[in-house]
């Protein structure tokens, strides 16, 4: 479904490689498509210090920033070649789905993420978006009863939870 709508593609004409790392840029790019976001109108040129105009995840970048969904990091990189873990996916799907208008759970981050053995070591920027991707069912733990804030994200768990998200936001049935 995802690949119909040009969400996601493949690693090659004939492979989609589930089990391969996802990227900041890729998850940046399958996001801002997942929204049908376009642009950057305003402030084009806005770009971090590693991320070359003529890379093919410029513009997607250049559209993320716009519409609020990554910051970057305080050095005023990107990071885009780096492994997205799973505290930074869980703050960009949460972003996308307040973009999408969709309503999200509120409540206490401590609370909602007690059943997870590893909770004190998501980061204090991604606490209120983890806690609000587990008690949303956009993103669950992992077999050993921990979140894992730090672990890479594979090709197909980006799709699953992008397609969560579309279904949350009402942009996709079932």
């Amino acid at each position: 479904m995802l690949a119909s709508k040009t969400i996601i593609q493949g690693t090659s004409d004939k492979e989609f490689s589930p089990n391969a790392p996802v990227t900041r840029a890729e998850f940046t790019a399958m996001l801002v498509r997942a929204l049908g976001l376009t642009g950057p109108q305003a402030n084009p040129n806005r770009s971090f210090t590693d991320v070359n105009s003529g890379a093919w995840y410029a513009s997607a970048v250049a559209t993320a920033v716009e519409n609020g969904l990554i910051e970057g990091f305080a050095d005023g990189e990107f990071r885009p070649n780096e492994q997205i873990t799973r505290q930074q996916m869980s703050v960009l799907l949460v972003r996308g789905l307040k973009l999408a208008g969709a309503e999200t759970p509120a409540g206490n981050p401590s609370a909602m993420l007690a059943g997870f053995e590893d909770r004190s070591q998501i980061g204090a920027w991604a606490e209120e978006a983890a806690a609000i991707a587990v008690e949303s069912g956009l993103m669950k733990g992992r077999g050993n009863g921990s979140f894992a804030p730090e672990a890479s994200s594979t090709r197909a768990e980006a799709a699953t939870v992008l397609a969560r998200m579309l279904r949350m936001a009402g942009l996709i049935n079932s």
